[in-house]
């Protein structure tokens, strides 16, 4: 289970841990030399940043990587999602992360595909090729075709038995986002999805308890930690 998003805000990565997510999820722009941590876009000179219907002072101190593996204990997992276009976003990231927490293991994923590109050699890195539209979903075979582990994260929309069969041939691990309650988690865990971004906390504490026996029909109570 995959804490959407949980990694951008320090308020909300100590809520994520005690549910017990296997995975953060942080969004990392390279902005002016620096690797910050944030959803939100800039606004080239204007000092705002937006997503959708959200504008945010941009000239307020900004979170970044540095910070953010401060927060996160080094057993603790992240799932660095690459934002813009910059192509030494990847190389960077891991040179932090490998001079701060060398023993972390660094999984990473992005629908800028070439950043990820540059990470395809680089050993001890776990990389998902992201999957959120048609063009995506129909060039994503041959990019995972030569890797010894390919592995994709896909938007909920795109997954059908076929197309899972399809990835479970290839040897392909699946996670899918967004996956916000339990009954969707059932259906794609069926389907042989591996793991779900989940903005529902509850969801991802009872799933990282029970496992397997959380898609139980009737399901199980849920064990008190």
């Amino acid at each position: 289970m995959i804490a959407h998003r949980a990694g951008n805000d320090p308020r909300l990565i100590a809520g994520a841990i005690a549910a017990g997510a296997d995975l953060i999820e942080a969004d990392v722009w390279r902005y002016r030399s620096r690797l910050e941590i944030r959803h939100v876009k800039t606004m080239g000179p204007v000092p705002l940043l937006w997503d959708r219907w959200e504008l945010h002072p941009g000239w307020r101190p900004r979170f970044q990587l540095a910070a953010l593996l401060g927060h996160i204990p080094v057993d603790q997992r992240l799932f660095l999602d690459f934002k813009g276009k910059n192509l030494d976003l990847g190389p960077e990231i891991v040179t932090t992360i490998r001079n701060l927490q060398p023993e972390r293991r660094i999984i990473v994923c992005g629908r800028t595909w070439s950043q990820l590109d540059r990470l395809a050699d680089e050993p001890g890195v776990c990389v998902f090729y992201s999957v959120g539209s048609d063009e995506e979903l129909a060039g994503i075979w041959e990019r995972i075709r030569p890797m010894p582990h390919p592995a994709v994260s896909i938007n909920r929309r795109y997954l059908t038995p076929d197309l899972m069969r399809r990835f479970k041939e290839s040897g392909t691990t699946v996670v899918s986002w967004a996956i916000n309650t339990l009954d969707d988690a059932k259906r794609f865990h069926e389907m042989g999805v591996d793991g779900f971004t989940s903005d529902n906390l509850e969801l991802i504490q009872r799933v990282t308890q029970l496992r397997e026996r959380a898609f139980d029909d009737p399901p199980p109570s849920t064990p008190v930690r």
